[in-house]
C-alpha cells in the first residue's frame, strides 16, 4: 500500500478521533445535566476508544510523513529522516506537540468524572481539533495571510468537531430512549449549538476556499476541485436531515424518526471526512 493511501485512512481515522472527542466533551457541557449524566463524557467506551484512536493515528501519521519525506517506507524507520521532519520541519514540531497533547488525553480519560476532568477534556480535545487548522493547505502561507489562513482554517475544525462529533452523544441518548423531557431538552441545545456550527462553518469554509483556490466555487475541472463538489454535496445533505429534524419531526416529538435521521447525519459525516481526508492530500485548484 503506498504512503498516499495509508495517509488518506490515516488522516480520517485521527479526524474521526479528534473532532468526536471534542463534540462529545461539548455535549457533556451545553447537553442538560440529565442528558450529561446518561451520555455525557463517562471513563471508557467511546471516548476512551476514541483517546486511544488519537493517539495511534497521529503517530502513524508522523511516520507515513517520514515516507513521504525520505522518499521511500525504509525512511520512516530512519532515526535520522525522523529525527530531521520532528526537529526540522514545521509539521514535525507541531506534531510533536500534538502527541504530547494526545498522550496527556489517557490520564484524564481515567480522572474520575467532574467539573474539572471534563473541563480538562475539552481543552485538550479543542487544542487537538484546532491545531489541524495549522496543517496542509492552510501551512502553506506565510506574514499575515498565514495567520488568517491558519487562524481561519481552525475555527473550522472547532465548528465541525462540534456539530460532527456532537451527532455521537446524541444518537447515545437517543438509543437509551430517556423521558420525553429529557431528549426535547438535549435536542434543542443540540440544534441551537449545532445551528452557530455550521454557520461558522460555512463562513469559514467560504474563505478557506477562497484563500486556498481563489476561488469558493470549485473547479470541476481538478481533482480537488471535484472532491471538494463532493464534500459541499455531502454537507448539503447533512443540512437537509438537520433542517428536517428542527422544522419537522422535533415540533411533533417524532423520535423514532428523529433518531433514525440523526443515523443518516453521521454517515453523511463520515463521508465528509473520508472526502476531507482525501482534499487534504491534493494539489489545490491552481497548483503547479
Amino acid at each position: 500500500m503506498s504512503p498516499d493511501t495509508v495517509l488518506i485512512l490515516v488522516r480520517f481515522v485521527h479526524f474521526w478521533a479528534v473532532f468526536g472527542l471534542f463534540g462529545t466533551a461539548l455535549f457533556g457541557l451545553y447537553a442538560g445535566s440529565a442528558a450529561r449524566a446518561l451520555v455525557g463524557p463517562k471513563l471508557g467506551g467511546p471516548v476512551a476508544l476514541m483517546s486511544v484512536a488519537a493517539l495511534l493515528s497521529g503517530i502513524v501519521w508522523l511516520f507515513v510523513e517520514t515516507a513521504h519525506f525520505g522518499g521511500d517506507w525504509t525512511d520512516c524507520g530512519d532515526p535520522d529522516t525522523l529525527s530531521a521532519v520532528v526537529f526540522e520541519t514545521g509539521f514535525g514540531k507541531l506534531w510533536l506537540w500534538r502527541l504530547l497533547l494526545a498522550c496527556g488525553l489517557l490520564p484524564i480519560v481515567t480522572m474520575e468524572r467532574g467539573p474539572a476532568r471534563d473541563g480538562l477534556l475539552i481543552a485538550v480535545s479543542a487544542m487537538l481539533a484546532g491545531s489541524l487548522g495549522l496543517t496542509g493547505h492552510a501551512a502553506m502561507d506565510t506574514g499575515w495571510r498565514g495567520i488568517l489562513h491558519q487562524s481561519n482554517h481552525a475555527a473550522h475544525l472547532l465548528a465541525v468537531g462540534a456539530w460532527l462529533g456532537g451527532l455521537l452523544p446524541l444518537a447515545r441518548l437517543l438509543a437509551l430512549r430517556p423521558a420525553e423531557a429529557i431528549r426535547a431538552d438535549a435536542l434543542h441545545r443540540f440544534s441551537t449549538v449545532g445551528m452557530i456550527a455550521v454557520g461558522i462553518i460555512l463562513i469559514t469554509g467560504v474563505i478557506n476556499a477562497s484563500l486556498i483556490a481563489g476561488s469558493p466555487i470549485p473547479s470541476l475541472s481538478t481533482a480537488w476541485g471535484r472532491t471538494l463538489a463532493i464534500k459541499l454535496v455531502l454537507v448539503a445533505l447533512m443540512l437537509t436531515a438537520a433542517l428536517a429534524n428542527r422544522t419537522i419531526l422535533m415540533p411533533s416529538a417524532r423520535y423514532r424518526a428523529i433518531a433514525r435521521l440523526v443515523l443518516l447525519e453521521q454517515s453523511l459525516g463520515l463521508a465528509v471526512l473520508a472526502a476531507a481526508s482525501l482534499l487534504g492530500t491534493l494539489p489545490p485548484d491552481g497548483a503547479m
